[in-house]
């Protein structure tokens, strides 16, 4: 998982300032997702 998050955030810097919006949209959900996971164990 940490990798993916890491690589999300590498590949920020690809995207033009466009694609940022869509960027937090994509990393709020992943941090959702991770805090999920995390109150089910």
């Amino acid at each position: 998982m940490i990798l993916i998050i890491s690589s999300i955030y590498q590949g920020n810097y690809l995207f033009p300032d466009a694609n940022l919006l869509t960027f937090i949209l994509v990393k709020n959900l992943i941090l959702v997702f991770l805090t999920v996971l995390r109150s089910n164990y």
